[in-house]
């Protein structure tokens, strides 16, 4: 009977997952009212992550890291991005890694960009910029009819609009942020799709769920990320995915502005990205990146 009971509470903890925050941040959503606290230790995936930087981080960083790791999947969205980048490292080098896919690594180009620890890179607005060294749909996550472009930044709004993401030489694909406290994104598309009164909001996504939605998202740290602004006509172009994916560079003109974390992949939900902006929040805050 004893033994009954237990695989039933087993059975019953890993049909309804949920997890209890590991740092300071907004609340997360609970699946099933049950509260089940992450196991401990690194997965798969967080060890081919650490073994792909060059500078190991230390041991409280690595704790972190798997905490946003484990974070991310009790949620699903980890398993429909193609790429996370957490440009607030300990590292370069580490900064440049694709937490999806590890083997993966962003490439400087074509000579270099200031980093600093615990903040990321930033770009110089000339001909410097990181490059995916792929087209955003090679990962097979992000397609036409359901993609998401997404980044974190740090720092005062800019005096300027600047592009932190998108591809490098084609116009279709972009997320900006202007000094008005607003944000511009085209995820496979011509027609911008402009989400006003950010305030202190730094975490922004662009997410296309079918041919012609597209809704932007945004939320300031230790907040509830919201829609800011949807649009149903908002023509894809299949074209698009053909295109190399970048960071700090649009269109072949460099951009200002720091970064601290990136993702693409498939179009998410409100609650996916929500359970994100907490996972990486968290982690942000966690070192000192807000």
């Amino acid at each position: 009977m004893r033994a009954r009971v237990l695989v039933a509470l087993i059975g019953l903890a890993f049909a309804a997952p949920a997890y209890s925050q590991a740092f300071r941040g907004a609340p997360l959503p609970q699946r099933g009212g049950i509260s089940v606290v992450l196991s401990p230790g690194y997965d798969m995936n967080t060890l081919a992550y650490f073994t792909a930087m060059t500078v190991q981080p230390d041991s409280a960083r690595k704790a972190l890291l798997a905490t946003l790791v484990k974070c991310e999947k009790a949620w699903g969205a980890f398993d429909k991005l193609d790429w996370l980048t957490i440009e607030a490292a300990h590292d370069a080098q580490a900064a440049r890694v694709n937490m999806v896919a590890p083997a993966k690594v962003l490439s400087v180009l074509p000579t270099s960009l200031s980093f600093t620890v615990d903040r990321g890179y930033s770009g110089d607005g000339g001909t410097n910029y990181l490059s995916y060294n792929e087209p955003l749909a090679a990962g097979g996550h992000y397609t036409a009819n359901s993609a998401t472009l997404g980044f974190w930044w740090n720092g005062a709004f800019p005096t300027s609009g600047v592009t932190f993401m998108g591809t490098a030489s084609y116009s279709n694909n972009s997320g900006a942020v202007s000094s008005t406290t607003s944000a511009s994104f085209r995820v496979n598309g011509a027609t911008p799709l402009a989400a006003s009164t950010l305030t202190t909001d730094h975490d922004v996504s662009g997410s296309r769920g079918d041919a012609s939605t597209l809704t932007v998202y945004s939320g300031s740290p230790g907040a509830t990320l919201t829609a800011k602004a949807s649009s149903s006509n908002n023509a894809a172009d299949s074209t698009v995915t053909s295109n190399i994916g970048s960071l700090l560079k649009f269109s072949g003109t460099g951009t200002n502005g720091r970064i601290a974390a990136a993702w693409s992949g498939a179009g998410l939900s409100l609650a996916e990205l929500q359970a994100h902006h907490v996972c990486l929040g968290n982690y942000l805050t966690a070192i000192g990146a807000q």
